[in-house]
């Protein structure tokens, strides 16, 4: 129980600092404030090797999800001067993301239904909030921008929860695994 609530209040501190950051003109204060939670987080965990990994790819997937967001024109962030491409701070984020799927998202594993829903409803809230805390801006109909989040996230959530499976279970199976760290 305390893992989950580390794992929910770690994300949930990252949102809000990268959020405060760009919308007050601080944008790498997210980032910072991440790059210490991430760490603690990796040093807390039994399975170290598992969830670095799983942030990594997780940020990536996730940047390559929002640069194409931006070029196709969904939404614009605030501030960002490479306009073109995802900013660090959203970046940090989708780590912050990662680190939730081995913890505080594991009743989601072998759910995707549960997933689905949970993106299709969670993702689009996230980013309509940072539209009102000034963090991006909408560039289409709040119904179309909310639409197209809605699905997009209902195929991410379920995709990283069995991309983590994954990973649980090729770590599972490496006697050079983390896995003897006490719990």
């Amino acid at each position: 129980m305390v893992g989950y609530i580390l794992s929910v209040t770690q994300f949930y501190i990252s949102w809000v600092a990268c959020i405060f950051g760009v919308t007050h003109d601080a944008p790498m204060t997210g980032p910072v404030v991440v790059l210490g939670l991430l760490t603690l987080h990796l040093s807390l965990t039994r399975d170290r090797k598992q969830d670095a990994l799983l942030i990594l790819i997780v940020g990536l997937i996730g940047s390559v999800i929002e640069t194409a967001l931006i070029l196709v024109g969904l939404y614009a962030f605030t501030g960002h001067s490479l306009s073109w491409v995802c900013p660090v701070w959203m970046t940090a984020l989708w780590m912050s993301f990662g680190a939730t799927l081995n913890h505080s998202l594991r009743w989601l594993h072998g759910r995707y239904g549960w997933a689905a829903v949970l993106g299709a409803i969670g993702g689009p809230l996230s980013y309509y909030v940072g539209v009102h805390l000034g963090a991006l801006t909408f560039l289409s109909t709040l119904e179309f921008t909310l639409s197209v989040l809605a699905m997009s996230w209902a195929l991410i959530v379920p995709s990283l929860v069995f991309l983590t499976e994954l990973l649980s279970a090729r770590y599972e199976n490496d006697p050079c695994s983390d896995a003897w760290f006490p719990s």
